[in-house]
């Protein structure tokens, strides 16, 4: 795909002209005069109003002769160049140098001379540029800058090397563009140069986006766009809006990648800035389509073609014509229409050479592969990823690499060059990580891994080597595919597991700190707003419009953060596990665990044991999903008897998988199997056991690395709890002003609009928190309920001395915004805290705990991201420092649950292990008539560290050896009395 940056420092309009500081007083600056008021005017960068009042001055009697008037006229052609006027910047000089001449001022006028000899290089340098001729631009800037160094002008300097630096971009050298970009916004900060600043920070942003750098690239983008928008430079923001569009698309945030580039188009057709329009139209196609291509939606296709035929135009600049085509035959080619795709794409190759444009010739050479792959023309598919493969090494063009070698793989493996196939496989992946490795936000991990194919590269070598490997019955094979399983799973996750051991609070600028609590309380001022129901639909548009600004610059706050942290810069991410270390360190002898993979090109199960592993294909991933949704709607419906199809499921998943020592199941889902509870597939007819749950206890991770970490993560604990409970239940909802508890609530239009919440009072919840309760000592446990159960509250506490945290409420899922997702906790008036404890916040808190329980509905939903897995809740806990979690997959009957979480309980408190006891728990339930549909029992799931046993037996350790003497002189005194009177002994049994 090719794009177009939205800005006016490149071809369309390099002519336009920098303001830059210009006060020289070694220079300018003649005894006893001084434009003190002009001088000042610069030094708060108003340079306009400066300008204006040199203009004025030039009339008055103080600078009528020759020494001071030369003097005022430099200093205004300063300006003009600083403000863009360069017709009146040559006027002004020429004036001032005839002036000097004529009055016999020699260095006036080798100043002026100067002056005028840096605008002649620097029109020559654009007018090389215009013509693609870019050695020679550089040659004339570089000429300019000297002559700026010698007459010790950093305007002069400033501008021409941005201008400079637009060469280097034409080149295709980033990193020299960078670099020049990077003095230019030293000298730019020197001279308080606000617009200077803001530009600056905007090309370096385009320099590291090229890059692949795309964390950093948006750092500077947001920065430019503070500056531009508070100087009010609309042009400048219109196009930082456009870049940071681009940003998020290539990271996979396609919703932010709209809006930004909306917003910048909405300021191009107001300043009827057609050219721009066209550029952000071209964006928008790219950003729709790509988000088809992640969601399936042909919708979003037909939105990108139908933006592409309207915005193509006959009279467009070549470059931009080139990129829609190219555009427009991505698209036509994912419809399948491949001849017409490649109609466009030779158009667009034509004028890509045409213009010597050798990135454009790169992109366009990896999708003409694509199209020949696709018509079944392998060897020129080879040809051309191999050339786009070239181009790109030369351009360091991580982007097109990627793509490349995935493509290249894919003609190879038709062409069943299989070793050929896994190393270009394994090229591309490496280029992948090494890109993912610069996003410094996991969400940005996570959303990068998970969109534009790139998981096609793991799932792609998978799929080749678990076919090698079961053909040729070769361990090795299973084993590498393994172990790229486990790279391709749940990495942003394992990432936040290892960010949890460090503190960043170390090393961070405290006004740092401060700016992130003041945005957090105002994020919690905003919804304690948004709760109140007297609200009209407008009140509530512009709150849902504060909280976007709120949240967008507490995402750059935190990259901010992590940018300038050297805690950050220095961690270390952990290796991922290997099947032979798995093997080895984290699977008992009881146990199996088996990791899914569901793709559309094919779909295994990877089952391990301590002593092998063994692959299964499943079906196809369709037919998967269909059948689980089939199932998952029986389950939840408490009056279906008919739960055959948890037989189909449990003998296309589990069956081929399991032998007679298995006692307990880890399961490592992908895709919809996320949402289906294991536990209650169907055993065969003839057994005695009729669930899965009467035979194996059953956990889940997001994959066995992340296992591991969180193992680690326990054991290496500072501290042991001294609380035995926290447990929290049926909050108050106080929104009518008056005091009274309300039984229940409905937040109308909330987290976005048209969306109403009611929220009922979870009275069951009260006595389930006293029941689960008087299994500990009073001195150990902590019960808050109705107008205690706030928000407020918990935070108050020392969460870390608390051994099991049991929360009993509401939650709120956001499927759009997972950081908004909340548990609900008291709802009132009180602005300091709104009584959402959101993933954000939690993400903030300090635990200690072994186990979690999320006592509420649906606490283990949240947006699915394609490799990520399920982003809820659960991350936020697992990385504040819980081992373990209870949560649940459906919202279930308030009193059914409550009963659960009791056995559940009592069944810990007699020391069994976490996974042990809820399995007990779920069988009495089974067992009891009223509850035993799975609709009760089933929806609760546990995930982490499950087997371990975290209420120990607590007699003291004098009365097991006193137990242990008698026990021994009992053994003792038998086995005497068995020698002297055995025969006796034995006709006593026998009696």
């Amino acid at each position: 795909m090719l794009v177009y940056l939205k800005k006016k420092l490149l071809f369309i309009s390099i002519f336009s002209i920098y303001i830059i500081y210009p006060l020289y007083s070694s220079d300018l600056t003649y005894g006893q005069i001084s434009l003190p008021h002009v001088d000042d005017l610069i030094l708060n960068g108003k340079y306009e109003l400066a300008q204006t009042l040199c203009e004025s001055l030039i009339n008055d009697p103080l600078y009528k002769e020759p020494k001071p008037r030369v003097f005022l006229l430099l200093k205004l052609a300063l300006l003009y160049w600083n403000n863009g006027n360069l017709k009146n910047y040559f006027v002004t000089t020429n004036e001032a140098a005839e002036l000097a001449r004529k009055s016999g001022l020699s260095e006036q006028l080798r100043l002026a001379n100067a002056f005028l000899a840096i605008l002649d290089l620097y029109n020559k340098g654009k007018s090389f540029f215009s013509e693609g001729n870019f050695k020679e631009s550089i040659d004339s800037f570089n000429s300019a800058i000297n002559y700026a160094k010698s007459i010790n002008s950093p305007a002069h300097e400033l501008k021409c090397k941005r201008l400079l630096s637009l060469a280097y971009w034409g080149l295709k050298d980033y990193i020299n563009f960078y670099n020049q970009n990077k003095e230019a916004l030293q000298l730019a900060f020197q001279l308080n140069h606000k617009k200077e600043q803001a530009r600056c920070l905007n090309n370096l942003g385009l320099a590291l986006w090229k890059l692949d750098d795309y964390s950093s690239a948006l750092n500077n983008f947001f920065k430019a766009l503070e500056i531009a928008q508070n100087i009010g430079a609309l042009s400048e923001v219109s196009d930082i809006l456009a870049n940071i569009g681009l940003a998020y698309r290539d990271i996979g945030d396609f919703d932010s990648s709209i809006k930004y580039i909306i917003s910048s188009s909405e300021i191009d057709r107001k300043n009827s800035n057609y050219l721009g329009i066209y550029l952000n139209e071209l964006n928008l196609g790219s950003a729709y389509r790509l988000k088809y291509l992640f969601s399936k939606d042909i919708q979003e296709l037909y939105k990108a073609i139908s933006i592409y035929n309207s915005a193509l135009k006959e009279r467009m600049p070549s470059e931009i014509r080139m990129k829609f085509f190219n555009n427009l035959s991505s698209a036509y080619n994912d419809l399948g229409d491949f001849y017409n795709a490649l109609e466009h794409l030779k158009k667009s190759l034509q004028i890509a050479l045409s213009i010597h444009d050798a990135e454009a010739e790169g992109i366009i050479y990896n999708n003409m592969g694509s199209i020949y792959f696709n018509l079944g023309n392998y060897e020129q598919a080879i040809e051309y990823h191999n050339k786009a493969i070239e181009l790109a090494l030369k351009l360091r063009s991580g982007q097109i690499l990627w793509e490349a070698y995935l493509e290249l793989a894919n003609a190879y493996r038709k062409k069943e060059q299989e070793a050929e196939a896994i190393k270009n496989y394994k090229n591309s992946i490496a280029i992948i990580e090494d890109i993912r490795s610069r996003l410094n936000l996991e969400e940005y991990k996570a959303s990068y891994l998970g969109t534009d194919k790139r998981l096609d590269a793991y799932y792609k070598l998978i799929d080749l080597l678990v076919k090698k490997g079961l053909k040729e019955n070769n361990k090795a094979y299973l084993s590498d595919a393994f172990n790229y399983l486990e790279r391709a799973r749940a990495r942003a996750f394992l990432d936040s597991l290892e960010l949890s051991k460090i503190s960043f609070s170390e090393g961070i600028d405290q006004k740092l700190r401060y700016r992130e609590v003041e945005i957090m309380n105002e994020i919690s001022t905003l919804y304690t707003k948004l709760l109140n129901p007297e609200l009209t639909e407008e009140q509530k548009q512009q709150i849902f419009q504060k909280l976007d600004s709120a949240d967008q610059n507490l995402e750059a706050l935190k990259r901010e953060m992590r940018a300038n942290n050297p805690a950050y810069a220095n961690l270390k991410y952990p290796e991922f596990v290997s099947l032979q270390e798995a093997q080895k360190k984290l699977i008992p002898r009881d146990t199996l665990v088996i990791a899914y993979l569901l793709s559309q090109d094919a779909s295994y199960a990877f089952a391990l044991n301590n002593k092998r592993i063994s692959v299964y294909p499943l079906p196809s991933v369709a037919e998967i999903k269909e059948k689980v949704t089939k199932y998952l709607t029986q389950l939840t419906d408490s009056s279906n008897t008919d739960f055959r199809a948890g037989y189909e499921l449990y003998r296309l998943l589990l069956e081929p998988t399991l032998d007679n020592h298995v006692q307990r199941i880890v399961i490592i889902p992908d895709d919809i199997l996320h949402f289906l509870p294991f536990e209650t597939l169907r055993l065969p007819e003839g057994r005695q056991a009729r669930w899965l749950i009467e035979q194996y206890s059953v956990s889940y991770a997001p994959s066995l690395t992340s296992l591991k970490e969180i193992l680690q993560n326990s054991k290496r604990r500072e501290s042991s709890p001294t609380k035995a409970l926290l447990a929290v239940g049926d909050p108050a909802y106080e929104l009518n002003g008056d005091g009274a508890s309300s039984e229940s609530i409905t937040l109308k239009s909330f987290y976005e609009p048209g969306l109403d919440l009611t929220l009922s009072r979870l009275h069951f919840s009260l006595q389930e928190v006293e029941k689960i309760a008087s299994y500990f000592p009073a001195k150990k446990r902590e019960i808050l309920v109705s107008g205690q159960a706030s928000e407020d509250k918990i935070k108050s506490y020392d969460l870390t001395q608390f051994r099991i945290v049991h929360l009993a409420t509401h939650c709120i899922i956001d499927d759009k915004k997972p950081a908004r997702s909340s548990i609900v906790l008291r709802l009132d008036q009180d602005p300091q805290e709104d009584g959402l404890l959101q993933m954000r916040e939690i993400f903030g808190l300090k635990l200690n705990a072994d186990l979690v329980a999320l006592s509420a509905c649906q606490t283990a939903f949240g947006p699915f991201i394609k490799g990520e897995g399920i982003e809820g809740l659960s991350r936020a806990l697992f990385y504040a420092g819980a081992s373990s979690l209870l949560l649940s997959l459906w919202p279930i009957n308030d009193q059914a649950t409550s009963q659960l979480m009791d056995r559940f309980y009592y069944h810990l408190k007699s020391h069994l292990p976490v996974e042990k006891a809820l399995q007990k728990a779920k069988l009495e339930l089974i067992n009891s008539g009223p509850l035993s549909h799975p609709f009760y029992w089933a929806g609760f799931v546990l995930s982490g560290d499950t087997a371990r046993t975290i209420i120990p037996n607590s007699l003291p350790i004098w009365l097991f050896l006193a137990g242990g003497l008698v026990l021994g002189a009992f053994f003792y005194a038998f086995l005497k009395n068995g020698k002297n009177g055995h025969d006796k002994g034995k006709s006593s049994i026998a009696n």
